[in-house]
């Protein structure tokens, strides 16, 4: 499993996933929310800091934050 600091969206008219966003750190196993506008992220594992992307630990924390995907 590798850890990512990027959001990522795929668009299915190309089938081609972009970059929309960055998280403050890399993270594995998180779980992702959309509702009325907003991007939620919960738990999983973080890094061990910006020059170590070895697993540190297990998050118990929630972000959010108001996203436009635009038409």
């Amino acid at each position: 499993m590798v850890l990512v600091g990027e959001m990522f969206q795929f668009n299915f008219d190309t089938l081609n996933w972009s970059v929309i966003g960055k998280l403050p750190f890399r993270v594995k196993t998180t779980l992702v929310g959309f509702w009325k506008g907003w991007l939620y992220f919960t738990s999983g594992q973080r890094d061990k800091g910006p020059e170590d992307p070895a697993t540190k630990k297990v998050i118990g924390e929630l972000w959010r934050t108001k996203l436009n995907l635009g038409s």
